[in-house]
C-alpha cells in the first residue's frame, strides 16, 4: 500500500476489482466468487412478504447518465521496476469516470483486461434485487447464485446478506461472459539516457533440505546487477521454449571469498576460524548469539567439490571496503558436512540466504532434470548482452539421505571388526526430546565401502542395520597383508539414491 491503512482499505480495491464477496456466516469468514458455492443458480420460490402493498422482490435500476463510462485502474508494473501504471477502459461517450488504485503489482495487460472487466460488470450488474428468506434457508450465501421468480433472463449474485427474523438479502444481476483477453504488453521504455542494462550475476544453488519445504523448492537462485533492475527468470528443457517462472526484485547480496576456507569442524561453535569475504553490494551484521542458533547470518559458500556449504556466522567486521570478516561460525549447517571437508578456495562464490535468494521455479516433476536457464532484465527482449542462459540440475540435494555420524570401528579378537553409527535425519529431526528421530525413507538401508584411505574400495556390503561385523576370513581375503589404517564409508540409501558419506579412517594392523 502506498500509505498506512486499515485491512478493509487494503482489501476493498480487490474485492471490488476482482468481483469477490465477503462471507461471515460460518465459523470462519471467508471470500467467495459468483457461484463458488454451487454451479446452477438456486431458485428464490416463495420470497417472504414485505409487508401489504410492497412487492416481496424490490427492483432497483439507476440510469445510464449515473453509470461510468470509463474506467482507470492504478497498479505498480513488475516489468517497469514497480514504477506506477495505469490501465484504461472506456465505454461510449460520457464523462463519469470511475477509479481505483490497487494495492499491488500486475502487468499492464493483465490490469487492461481486469479494468474492462470492471467496467462491464458496472454495467451488467446496474440491477439490483432485495428480498427476504425465511432465517431457516440457508442455501443463499454471499457469492452465490440465484434465480428470481418471473425473471426469465440473468442470474443475479448474493452481494450481502443481513440476518435477522428473516434472512434480508441484496443481489445484483449478472451475466455469464468470458473475461476481458489478457494481452502481454511490455512497458515503454524511459528516455533516460543511460547504457542499457548488462547481463546479470545469476547463481544458482541446490540446496540441502530445510524441514519444511519439498526438495524442488530448494533449487534457488540469486542474482546481482548493476545497475540493479528487476531480473525475470525461465527455464526450458531445450534452447528454445523458454517460460517464465519467477520474478526477482530484489538483488541479492552476492560476493567472492578473498581468502581461501580449509576444512573445518562440524556440530561445534567455531571461535577461531574465519571467513573473508568481498562483497559487490550490500553489507552484512553481526548478530548476537541466540539469533543466529535461531537460524539468522546464513552464508552459502561454493566448495571445491561444487557443493555449497551453510556457514553461519555471529560477528561481522568491515576491515576495508566492501570486504568482511565474519567469526564466531558455525560450519557444516543442514548436513552439508561434505562441502565443509572440501573446503573453498579464493575466488569461491559466496551468497547471504535472505528473501532476496528465491525458489527458481523448478517444478516437483523436473528435480533431477537437466533444464537450460535464462535471466535477464524484465521487460527487455531476449539477448545476449543483457542475459545469461545455463544449463542447471536442481532439487537432487535436499533429497539425498544426510551423513551418518559417530561412526567406530571395535576390532575383534580374531582380526575382524566391528562398525557401527549413528543415523541422521533431514526432515523433523529437531528435537531435543530425546526421542528417536523420525525416519526420512520409508525403508532403512545402508552401503558400505571399506579400502585404503585414498584408494578404492576393496569390499561394498549393504546392510539394514546401524552395525556390522567384518569378518575375520573377509579381512584375510581383501588384504593378505593388512595396511596400518583403513577408511570406512558409510551412506544411507533414499528414493533419490545414495546420500552423504560418513567417513571413517581407522587403525587396522597391530
Amino acid at each position: 500500500m502506498p500509505q498506512p491503512g486499515s485491512g478493509r482499505d487494503a482489501l476493498s480495491p480487490l474485492v471490488e476489482l476482482f468481483d469477490l464477496a465477503f462471507d461471515a456466516s460460518g465459523e470462519t469468514p471467508r471470500f467467495a466468487t459468483i457461484g463458488a458455492s454451487a454451479g446452477a443458480a438456486f431458485a428464490i420460490d416463495d420470497p417472504v412478504s414485505a409487508g401489504e402493498g410492497r412487492p416481496a422482490i424490490e427492483l432497483t435500476r439507476p440510469p445510464d447518465l449515473e453509470l461510468p463510462t470509463e474506467a482507470l485502474l492504478g497498479f505498480g508494473d513488475p516489468l517497469d521496476d514497480y514504477q506506477s501504471g495505469a490501465a484504461r477502459a472506456a465505454r461510449g461517450g460520457g464523462q463519469n469516470v470511475a477509479s481505483l488504485d490497487l494495492p499491488g503489482a500486475i502487468e499492464a495487460g493483465q490490469a487492461e483486461a481486469l479494468a474492462a472487466d470492471w467496467l462491464r460488470r458496472a454495467w451488467t450488474g446496474r440491477e439490483t434485487a432485495r428480498f427476504a428468506v425465511p432465517a431457516r434457508q440457508r442455501t443463499p450465501r454471499p457469492g452465490s447464485l440465484v434465480a428470481l421468480p418471473g425473471r426469465a433472463e440473468g442470474e443475479f449474485v448474493v452481494s450481502a446478506i443481513e440476518e435477522g427474523l428473516t434472512r434480508q438479502i441484496e443481489a445484483r444481476r449478472i451475466l455469464r461472459l468470458p473475461p476481458a483477453p489478457d494481452r502481454a504488453r511490455l512497458p515503454a521504455r524511459r528516455a533516460t539516457g543511460s547504457a542499457q542494462p548488462g547481463a546479470p550475476l545469476a547463481l544458482f544453488l541446490d540446496l540441502p533440505s530445510a524441514g519444511g519445504e519439498a526438495a524442488h523448492e530448494r533449487f534457488r537462485i540469486a542474482a546481482h546487477a548493476k545497475p540493479w533492475t528487476t531480473q525475470q527468470v525461465y527455464c526450458s528443457p531445450e534452447e528454445t521454449g523458454f517460460e517464465l517462472r519467477t520474478t526477482l526484485t530484489r538483488r541479492a547480496t552476492i560476493g567472492e571469498l578473498t581468502q581461501g576456507l580449509p576444512s573445518g569442524v562440524e556440530g561445534r561453535l567455531d571461535e577461531f576460524g574465519a571467513v573473508v569475504v568481498r562483497l559487490y553490494a550490500g553489507a552484512l551484521s553481526s548478530v548476537p548469539l541466540a539469533q543466529m542458533l535461531n537460524g539468522a547470518n546464513v552464508l552459502a559458500i561454493r566448495s571445491a567439490a561444487g557443493s555449497w556449504e551453510l556457514v553461519q556466522f555471529a560477528d561481522a567486521e568491515e576491515i576495508e571496503p566492501d570486504v568482511w570478516r565474519l567469526t564466531r561460525l558455525l560450519r557444516g549447517q543442514l548436513g552439508t558436512n561434505d562441502a565443509m571437508v572440501a573446503g573453498a578456495a579464493v575466488g569461491a562464490d559466496v551468497v547471504l540466504l535472505d528473501s532476496a535468494v528465491q525458489a527458481a521455479g523448478l517444478r516437483e516433476g523436473e528435480a533431477g532434470l537437466e533444464l537450460s536457464w535464462r535471466v535477464g532484465p524484465a521487460g527487455r527482449e531476449f539477448g545476449a548482452e543483457m542475459t545469461v542462459t545455463e544449463t542447471h540440475i536442481g532439487g537432487v540435494r535436499a533429497g539425498l539421505p544426510l551423513s551418518p555420524v559417530h561412526l567406530t570401528a571395535e576390532k575383534q579378537t580374531d582380526g575382524g571388526f566391528t562398525f557401527s553409527w549413528v543415523r541422521r535425519g533431514r526432515l523433523d529431526a529437531d528435537s531435543w526430546t530425546g526421542v528417536e528421530i523420525p525416519q526420512d525413507e520409508p525403508f532403512e538401508t545402508y552401503v558400505l565401502r571399506i579400502g585404503e584411505p585414498g584408494e578404492a574400495a576393496v569390499r561394498q556390503v549393504t546392510v539394514g542395520s546401524l552395525s556390522w561385523t567384518y569378518a575375520a576370513a573377509s579381512v584375510a581375503a581383501d588384504f593378505p597383508v593388512l595396511p596400518d589404517e583403513l577408511e570406512l564409508d558409510v551412506r544411507q540409501l533414499g528414493h533419490a539414491g545414495e546420500g552423504i558419506a560418513g567417513r571413517l579412517t581407522f587403525a587396522a594392523a597391530g
